[in-house]
């Protein structure tokens, strides 16, 4: 008879989230199984980690009727600030030399500037993408439209 091998912190994530978010959206497994045709009996090893292997499909399905991104429950991504949201930060970032980075351990976020790590909310990232967008479109505005003087 062989051991149960122990999960991986991935593993552990992905568990841990779907069961959060199982219960965040009063689902029992009944009625997850109704919404998204998975067997309660395998949707029930998902979330305590009996099965690992889930496959991609699945996710997205799941996901969908948690209200959640697939990223979400894989732990690549804030519930509160999905990537995409702020995705198109990331490069001016970079040529900032900053990073953005998700711990999915304590769910928040750290602006990386200088190897220094500055704790950042995502109201903050959502006003500095906002900000940059802004400049941006007066920028392009003015180039486009010069003035005559």
């Amino acid at each position: 008879m062989s051991k149960k091998q122990p999960l991986s912190d991935f593993d552990e994530a992905l568990c841990r989230r779907l069961h959060q978010s199982r219960k965040e959206a009063n689902l029992s497994f009944k009625d997850l199984e109704d919404l998204t045709g998975i067997s309660r009996s395998t949707l029930q090893r998902y979330e305590s980690g009996a099965s690992t292997k889930i496959t991609s499909s699945k996710l997205q399905i799941i996901a969908k009727a948690l209200n959640v991104t697939p990223a979400y429950l894989m732990g690549w991504e804030s519930k509160e600030l999905p990537l995409r949201s702020y995705n198109s930060l990331l490069p001016l970032l970079d040529e900032l030399g900053c990073t953005l980075q998700y711990n999915e351990e304590t769910e928040q976020f750290s602006l990386i500037y200088n190897d220094f790590p500055f704790p950042i909310t995502p109201k903050q990232i959502e006003e500095l993408k906002n900000l940059t967008l802004s400049f941006l479109d007066y920028q392009l505005y003015t180039f486009l439209h010069p003035t005559t003087e």
